[in-house]
């Protein structure tokens, strides 16, 4: 990142480098999702970026019907954005994930497995206060698109150990929830690893680039 984004749920011009996204689209990667009705019912992009202290992610995603309440309050259950990170592409390797959307009108974070305690998304709780994480949620019924913006914290997704700036790769994977209404109908997916099985060793391999 040049600059650090202002996380307000406007992907302005020149705020986030669009150049590489993460595509939901039906033809390119993995979905489970009942009845799926083509680009329209769900697809989008997702762009990452990062600095010294932060990492930083946004998406565009365009969603027929949007729906941000769970009777459950689990916000994967959403309309949301699910991501995570591993060390190493193995099936043991430590991972951390968080999903990022609107609960019932609150824009926010939840992390379901941390590195740097467990990697069971109904392990050890951390006791995470999300203080230092920003989410920004905004909704346009017009162009029937979503947009999200989160900020995270390198030692809210390595621990104390590691910044993007000691390796050449991330790997990583990333999803799109979808719940029309009726509860969560599926996903779409950029990698694999999150939706139908928590394995690392189905991440992709990202590589750290830099404009500097």
């Amino acid at each position: 990142a040049e600059e650090k984004p202002k996380i307000d749920g406007n992907l302005l011009p020149g705020e986030w480098d669009k150049s590489m996204p993460f595509s939901f689209a039906s033809t390119e990667q993995g979905k489970e999702i009942k009845y799926y009705g083509g680009p329209n019912d769900l697809s989008g992009k997702a762009y990452c970026m990062y600095d010294e202290d932060n990492f930083y992610v946004a998406a565009e995603i365009t969603d027929d019907i949007y729906c941000n309440k769970d009777d459950k309050n689990r916000l994967y259950a959403c309309d949301s954005i699910q991501f995570a990170f591993a060390e190493e592409r193995n099936v043991s390797a430590l991972r951390t994930e968080y999903s990022i959307g609107n609960l019932n009108g609150e824009s926010k974070a939840v992390r379901h497995a941390f590195m740097a305690v467990d990697t069971t998304i109904n392990g050890v709780k951390d006791n995470q206060s999300y203080d230092d994480i920003n989410v920004a949620v905004s909704r346009d019924e017009e162009k029937r698109t979503t947009y999200y913006e989160a900020s995270i914290p390198w030692s809210q997704i390595y621990g104390d150990s590691a910044t993007p700036f000691t390796s050449k790769y991330i790997y990583f994977s990333i999803l799109v929830n979808d719940n029309d209404g009726e509860g969560r109908r599926g996903w779409m997916e950029f990698g694999s690893g999150i939706g139908l099985v928590k394995n690392p060793e189905l991440f992709i391999k990202v590589p750290v680039v830099s404009k500097r």
